[in-house]
Order: C-alpha cells, then structure tokens, then sequence
C-alpha cells in the first residue's frame, strides 16, 4: 500500500513539474508544441527569440515574456492572460482571438502591422505607453485590465467598468469616476486625492498605501475593502 502512495506522489510531481516547466532555451518549446503541449503558462522566457514562429492556441497565461521577441509570430486563438510582455517585440505578430486580461504592455512594441481584434488590449497598449491625461473613456469595458503606474488625470470613466482592475500606483486625480465599477480593483499606492468616490461599488479593493485625502466615499459600498496604510485624512465619512 505505501509503495502505491509513493508512486502517485512521485507521478504528482511529475505533473506539477510538467506544467511548471520553464523551457531552457526556444528549440525546447518549439519542440513541446510540435508535440502537442499547449499550456505554456507560468513560464519564463525573458529575453527569447520566437519571431516568425508558429504558436497558435497556446496558454501563455501568467507567464514571464518580458523582453520576448514575438515579432510576426502567429499567436491567433491562445490566451496571455495576466502575462508579463513588458519590453516584449509584437510588430507585425498576430494576436486575434487572443485573451488578454490583466497582461502587461508596458514598453511593448507594436506597428501597424500588429493584428490585435481586442479593442480593450489595443486602449490598454495606447493608456500605459501614450497616458491618458484627460482621455474620454466614459462607459468602456476595462475590467480586469493591467494600468499599473498609469497617468489618469482628468480622465472620463464615468459608468465604465473597472471591476478587478490592475490601477497599483496609477494618478486619478481629477478623474471622473461616476458611476463606475471599481469592485475589486487593486488601487495599492494610487493617488484618488480629491476624486468622487459617491455611491460606487468598492467592495473587495484594495486600497493599502493610497493617497485618498479629500476623497468622497460617503454611501460608497466599502465591504471587504483593504484601506491598510492608507491615507484619509479629511475623507468623508472618515
């Protein structure tokens, strides 16, 4: 009995290992895909060169593509889910039908050659590299996006949805915020000096170490709400 326990561990290991596999060099994982295996997520593979590559379907979700050349591969019908593609090469590369929450495109390069049918990943590519001062962006889908360390003065998201948000460390001052769905949004280090938060929906966000001195949160709904290391002085209701 224990020699059949032992060998389910030792498979379990196998497995975990197996999904957790960092491919040591692009021969590796091109070889692992010809093989069939699509989930590549959690993987690391900073600074690699997969340009012109074929890698349609693949799970990239959570994986560490910082500084990956990707130019004119073909990525159609995958996910990059929560990826890191910061400094990554995407000129001329194919991303329809790609799922793109919460990825990081900071510094990513792309050109008009870069095919991307997600609305939201082209507006989250052109917030964090070009900044939104003052940006119209009133009722727009951006839930679960990645606009960390963004520049949000002044911009319009009255009724749009921000629900699980990546807003860690962004500038929302003067931003219109009105109707909005924050719920859940990380907000770590963000400066909501002022903003109207009246009414809204912040249940479940995380506010630890923001600056929301002056801020409205009166009739705000605040379940589970994280204010740890925050700021509020002159807050109302605080």
């Amino acid at each position: 009995m224990i020699g059949i326990f032992v060998v389910l561990f030792l498979l379990g290991v196998g497995f975990i290992a197996s999904m957790m596999l960092r491919p040591a060099n692009t021969f590796h994982l091109r070889y692992q895909y010809f093989m069939g295996r699509r989930n590549f997520s959690y993987v690391v593979l900073g600074d690699a060169d997969l340009s012109s590559s074929n890698l349609k379907g693949i799970d990239w979700s959570r994986s560490n593509l910082r500084n990956v050349n990707l130019a004119g591969a073909e990525l159609r019908g995958g996910s990059l889910d929560w990826a890191d593609l910061s400094g990554a090469d995407l000129r001329g590369t194919n991303l329809n039908g790609v799922s793109l929450y919460g990825v990081n495109f900071r510094e990513t390069l792309v050109d008009d050659q870069t095919m991307m049918d997600d609305v939201a990943g082209w507006l989250v590519w052109e917030i964090v590299n070009q900044g939104a001062f003052r940006r119209d962006l009133n009722e727009i889908d951006l839930t679960f996006v990645n606009l960390a360390g963004s520049d949000l003065r002044g911009v319009n998201l009255s009724s749009s949805s921000l629900l699980g948000a990546d807003l860690r460390g962004v500038d929302l001052r003067d931003a219109d915020l009105s109707g909005a769905d924050l719920s859940g949004a990380d907000l770590c280090d963000a400066d909501l000096r002022g903003v109207d938060l009246r009414g809204l929906d912040l249940g479940g966000a995380d506010f630890c170490d923001a600056d929301l001195r002056g801020a409205n949160l009166s009739a705000a709904e605040l379940r589970y709400v994280d204010l740890r290391g925050a700021d509020v002085r002159g807050t109302d209701p605080f």
